[in-house]
Order: C-alpha cells, then structure tokens, then sequence
C-alpha cells in the first residue's frame, strides 16, 4: 500500500486558510507525575503563515520547547499529545499531523518539516563524520546516490559559510559550537523541506556566533523563501529578523503580534515586562526592570490568568478564568482583561 493511499481518506477531512501552512488547535502536551497531571503545553492555537517567519518568545520552562516536540509527535514518553496540529503537506494535502500513519509521519519529517534542535554538540553522532551525517540522512529518505548528497551537502554547507571540503571530512568535535550549529542549519535543508523549526538555535553561542547565525538565516530565508519557526528566550536576538511572534507564558500563547506591533502597541503586561526586562545598550542598567515572581507550577497553575499572580492590573476577574484571545487588528491578538489599560499606560510604570 503507498503512503498516499495511507491518508487518502483524511486528505478531504481538512482544510486551512489560504497562506496558512500550519495551524495549531487546542494543543496539549501532558504528562503524569507522582504530584497529578503535568500540562507542559495548555490549550495552544496558532496559525503559522507560509514564507514568514515566526517567533516563539517566552520564558525557559513556558513549554516553547514541548510546543515544537508536539509539531512533529516527537514528545518524549510518556507525554501525551492533545489537540490537532494540521499541516499543508505538498504531497498529502491538508493532513493531522496527530493522526496520519507512521509512515506518512516519517514521510513528512525532514522532507517537508525540518528541525534545528537545541544543543547541535547533542544532535550528531560523535564516532562518524560530517559527510556521513548528511549521507545517513538521505539514505533514510530513500535517497542512495553518495556523490549527488555530497554535491548538494557542499551546496549548503557554502550557503551558511562553511568550507565543504574541511567540515564534510571532519568529525564533530573538530568543529566549533558555532560550525556545529551551521552545519546542522544545513543538515536540515538537505531535503529542501519548507518548513523550518529552529529551538534555541543560539542559546549555547556567544554573542558574536549568534549574530552570525542570525544573519544567516536572514540570508537563507531571502534566498529559499522557506517558513520559520524560531524559538527562543531572546526577545532583542530576533526582532530584526521574524514577521510575526508568539509570546508564551505559562504553557499558554498570551500574545500574537506583528513585529511592527510588538515595536509599537505591545498590549500584554507580560509582553511589556519582558521587553522592560532588557538591558538598554546605552544609560543606567538599572533601568532593566525584572519581572517580580516565579513562572506558574504546570500541576498546579493559577485558576485565572496564568499571569494574574505577578501582574501589577490583576483584578478578581484575572484571578477567575483564564481570558481568551482578542482579536485586536488583523495583525494582532492578545489574550488579557486589562488590555485597554495597557494602552493607555504602561503597567510596569512606578
């Protein structure tokens, strides 16, 4: 039986709107532990667009991580996934990522979503050389010709400004944190998937390397037009470089904007918090203003807003129900009661 037969009668069961690749509904990772159950992600929907670039912003431990995991049912046992994750596949159509066959899910992973994973000095194989990464990968995919990978492995390692011929003969700890990260970049794109899912692609990087690696996405994203997914705690890291960003806060999306919005009208207490938090190049650094409070319990997070507890505009009706997402402009959703209050003044202000 091939692999389109294995989801012919799902194709027709979905739909996305048009320029929307993938579309996150109601998604829930959980996971029991002796305390009760664990909802590492809560409840998540998120449209990401077709040849844009998303960010995911939120504290470590917000479930930005998990978030991605669930993307491609690759969640560690024993978490449970909940919700759909539906995706515009070039060779199924619209299909539940949750759902489709093994097969077909294996299909779709790295052929057509790819993804970066934090930490590359713990995504290769130590005893083996770069070139046999990238050789193994195709072979996986059914794809056998040796010097046609080699070709086009040395194509992408000079597309993020690596020397094919020293860095495909290398093992990897011959290579800097920096050169490890950039070759996984390019492992990735092996395939030509056209979807990207990049999780703390920097965070192990000094400042220089993740300017570097920064900017070179920039460039892949010009030349392939590919759709992104950039995880990270660093909100000044991708400001010049995403369309759109995510802010998440207790294993919830609390803020869906614009770059351009987030520059200018950033609505949630939250939001602002975090770029308060942000030492300014120039002038006093005690003008950084740190968030007061801890992140929430998983097992036991606040009844309300996820963010009541440490929030200066905290009323009773924060402390009852978590709010639901507001649409504010077509470039701009925020989940919060006290949203009109925030834009007429900044909630963090002495």
């Amino acid at each position: 039986m091939s692999l389109e037969s294995l989801v012919e009668e799902k194709i027709n069961q979905y739909s996305l709107p048009n320029g929307v690749v993938l579309r996150l509904e109601d998604l829930s990772v959980v996971y029991k532990m002796p305390r009760g159950f664990a909802r590492v992600v809560d409840n998540v929907s998120l449209d990401i667009f077709e040849g844009k670039i998303t960010g995911l912003v939120g504290e470590s431990g917000s479930g930005k991580s998990m978030m991605a995991e669930a993307i491609l049912r690759a969640v560690p046992r024993p978490g449970r996934i909940y919700g759909r994750v539906l995706f515009r596949s070039k060779k199924y159509g619209v299909v539940n990522l949750l759902s489709v066959p093994k097969k077909v899910l294996r299909d779709i992973r790295w052929r057509e979503i790819a993804m970066v994973f934090q930490g590359a000095q713990n995504s290769f194989n130590p005893v083996i050389k770069i070139k046999d990464h990238f050789i193994d990968t195709a072979k996986a995919h059914g794809w056998d010709d040796r010097e046609a990978v080699l070709e086009k492995a040395s194509q992408l390692l000079e597309l993020v400004k690596l020397e094919p011929d020293r860095v495909l003969d290398s093992y990897p700890h011959q290579l800097s944190g920096g050169m490890k990260q950039r070759v996984l970049i390019a492992l990735s794109l092996l395939l030509d998937p056209y979807v990207l899912i990049l999780d703390e692609p920097t965070s192990a990087l000094d400042t220089i390397s993740q300017k570097v690696i920064v900017d070179l996405l920039k460039d892949i994203h010009r030349k392939l037009g590919i759709t992104m997914i950039f995880i990270t705690h660093d909100l000044p890291l991708i400001a010049g470089l995403v369309d759109y960003v995510a802010i998440m806060y207790g294993f919830k999306i609390v803020e869906y904007l614009s770059i351009k919005e987030l520059i200018e009208n950033p609505l949630h207490p939250y939001t602002i918090g975090l770029i308060r938090s942000i030492p300014p190049l120039h002038g006093d650094l005690r003008m950084a203003r740190p968030i007061p409070g801890s992140h929430p319990d998983p097992i036991n997070p606040p009844k309300g807003c996820r963010f009541s507890p440490r929030c200066p505009l905290a009323s009773n009706e924060c402390f009852k129900k978590h709010p639901d997402m507001i649409k504010i402009n077509d470039e701009h959703w925020v989940a919060c009661y006290k949203w009109e209050k925030v834009k007429e003044r900044d909630p963090w202000a002495d």
